[in-house]
């Protein structure tokens, strides 16, 4: 008898995966333990006047100088003086988390939530004070009934609460039953917050609520970075002098967007981005109003780069996300055509995971919340030759050298900020001083016209810190206009 075998054609299966997903294998990993930074007892001390000039004067002669000399920042005094502005804005934040503190109250639970019902003065506007994601912390009644609602009171809690090790090791006759949870949401008077620990609800308790300071703490460790930086970076990128003249380039450019053929300007600008690799050259600067087509300009100018430079790798940044957003799906869809493996990438924290069903879908393929949430690997993203996050996410990521290849040299060749005018100086530094090297060019772009970074701090605000990197460096001579009117040298 014979046998035949039989020919079945089966289906192709197409596994519906994107290459251009970021692998999760392997994630996130801190290379440093961040600290605390807490403002020291003698500025808190100096800030418990009106006028704060004289006693901060007297703890620093650099900040002195500064005050005398009409609040110029200089490359001897900047390190000091943003010290300063940032413990000025940080103990007067904590100073208004201090007058929220409830007393003798007991906690309601709904599954596993805890909520507080919030008993405050009118004139106080807790809504504007704290928000989801910083901490509560809940101390026995009696522990806190021997409080005051003072900043030191607060502080001195915070440095306690902060030390997971000296909390430990403490002997048990010192040890008393305290909580830190999170905030999940502020609405009608009630607080509503997640403990990681069951809280007993038939004990009556002390409330006190503190800030989420990374950003601060991101923005001290900037501080650190910038003390390592060689003085030529920070001169070059931080205190320009002078901008040597040269030809304009005439690069003969296949634009994406034809229309820039039509705008002199922003072909010019371009050029200049594209060309722009003499690691001697300051911040290249675009500014104007809304509708001058200062994203498109940005936007053509690193996907020509792209193109063009096949070793570059370009970080994108800015204080907000829908900034980020903005750039980074106008080169998704420019780079649809081209795409490889490791070519793009869009990274959000964790705060921004509730929101994914509002993100465009083409962003979520290219970005770390396809799925769940998580934080790739450093060394994952410095294989991507554009990657796009927030200035605060870069901090973040900093923690993990981010930025700096295992050789200490620094991985990017371009970085490129968005809306840097509604940025303070500190805030952006926090990228530049973990991304910067000799080999990288800078473009910052913005409106220093329209309003500006928002502090919690009236007095930091006054003595400076409110000031942007690109206010501060339009305001440098090197960047004035030339003698036929024009910027662009």
């Amino acid at each position: 008898a014979a046998s035949f075998l039989s020919h079945q054609e089966f289906p192709v299966v197409k596994l519906n995966i994107s290459p251009c997903r970021l692998p999760n294998k392997i994630t996130f990993k801190p290379k440093l333990k961040l600290p605390q930074y807490m403002p020291p007892v003698e500025i808190r001390r100096a800030l418990q006047t009106d006028s704060i000039e004289t006693p901060l004067s007297s703890l620093s002669n650099e900040f002195a100088d500064y005050l005398r000399n009409k609040k110029r920042l200089t490359q001897q005094n900047v390190r000091e003086v943003f010290r300063k502005l940032l413990q000025i804005e940080d103990c007067d934040t904590m100073r208004d988390y201090s007058s929220l503190a409830q007393r003798n109250v007991q906690l309601r639970t709904y599954e596993n939530d805890y909520i507080v019902k919030l008993k405050i003065p009118q004139h106080i506007r807790f809504e504007n004070i704290i928000f989801p994601f910083d901490d509560v912390i809940v101390l026995p009644a009696e522990e806190g009934n021997a409080a005051t609602n003072s900043l030191d009171d607060l502080m001195k809690k915070m440095e306690q609460l902060s030390d997971e090790t000296a909390v430990k090791q403490a002997p048990e006759k010192n040890k008393s039953k305290k909580y830190i949870g999170q905030i999940e949401c502020i609405s009608y008077g009630r607080v509503t917050f997640k403990c990681n620990k069951k809280i007993p609800s038939d004990k009556t308790y002390t409330i006190l609520f503190r800030p989420a300071r990374m950003v601060l703490r991101y923005q001290y460790r900037a501080l650190e970075l910038m003390s390592i930086m060689p003085p030529r970076i920070l001169k070059q990128f931080l205190f320009p002098d002078e901008i040597l003249m040269r030809e304009l380039p005439t690069l003969s450019l296949n634009l994406l967007n034809k229309s820039i053929y039509e705008n002199p300007e922003s072909l010019q600008a371009i050029q200049c981005m594209v060309n722009g690799n003499d690691t001697q050259s300051p911040p290249y600067i675009i500014f104007g109003p809304p509708g001058t087509g200062k994203t498109s300009t940005l936007v053509e100018a690193i996907y020509q780069i792209y193109m063009l430079q096949p070793q570059s790798h370009i970080l994108i940044t800015a204080g907000s996300n829908g900034a980020c957003d903005e750039i980074a799906l106008r080169l998704c869809n420019a780079l649809a055509s081209n795409i490889e493996r490791q070519t793009i990438t869009r990274i959000y924290s964790r705060s921004y995971e509730n929101r994914a069903e509002n993100i465009n879908e083409t962003l979520l393929e290219y970005s770390n919340l396809y799925a769940n949430h998580f934080l790739p690997d450093v060394e994952v993203l410095h294989s991507y030759r554009i990657v796009v996050c927030t200035l605060s996410l870069v901090g973040r990521l900093a923690t993990g050298k981010f930025g700096t290849e295992k050789d200490g040299n620094g991985v990017f060749t371009h970085v490129f900020v968005d809306e840097v005018a509604a940025s303070t100086e500190m805030e952006t530094l926090v990228a530049l001083t973990a991304t910067l090297s000799s080999n990288s060019s800078l473009v910052i772009a913005g409106d220093h016209q329209q309003l500006g970074p928002i502090l919690n701090s009236k007095r930091a605000a006054n003595m400076g810190l409110e000031l942007s990197l690109m206010e501060r460096l339009l305001a440098r001579d090197c960047y004035r206009v030339d003698e036929y009117g024009n910027y662009n040298r």
